[in-house]
């Protein structure tokens, strides 16, 4: 099972919306968000897709609140404040949005990935069995091009998508 991991998208629906084509294209059916996604009209595009959604709050939403109950409303949307924890495949995930709480999760070996955002920087490492990807940025506040990841959750490998 592949999922699309993705942060920091800072209301850039151009920019996710060229993401989400190229995650259609893969036929992955979830995505794991990061945080910072910023507004509930955001929020709606991933859930349009209709794929399922996973995602955490980040330090930039502004309808934090709003965001949160909107899983109230979507079948396909789970909302965690500030930590969440899912299973899939057989795996276990943690998600954040900050790199501190990452960093704990992953070092307290309870996790087989945990996946974070908020500092725009695509990066990976193991920590003993527990892989911890940051997938980077949609919205390409810190470079000309954003990034995000496909994990295949079986085998564990990883890789980085940069799109122009």
């Amino acid at each position: 099972m592949k999922v699309a991991v993705i942060s920091d998208i800072h209301d850039r629906t151009d920019k996710l919306d060229k993401a989400l084509e190229v995650i259609s294209s893969c036929n992955i059916h979830t995505i794991i968000c990061c945080g910072d996604i910023a507004s509930v009209k955001t929020l709606e595009v991933l859930v349009a897709t209709g794929k399922t959604i996973f995602c955490c709050l980040g330090n930039a939403e502004r309808e934090p609140e709003e965001m949160f109950y909107a899983q109230n409303e979507h079948k396909n949307l789970t909302v965690f404040k500030e930590v969440g924890e899912i299973k899939l495949a057989g795996k276990t995930i943690g998600l954040t949005h900050y790199p501190h709480r990452a960093q704990n999760m992953a070092e307290s070996g309870a996790f087989d990935f945990v996946f974070y955002g908020h500092n725009h920087t695509p990066w990976a490492k193991k920590i003993g069995d527990t892989v911890l990807l940051n997938p980077g940025e949609i919205a390409a506040f810190y470079g000309p091009q954003s990034t995000f990841a496909l994990v295949n959750l079986k085998t564990g490998n990883y890789e980085l998508k940069i799109l122009a």
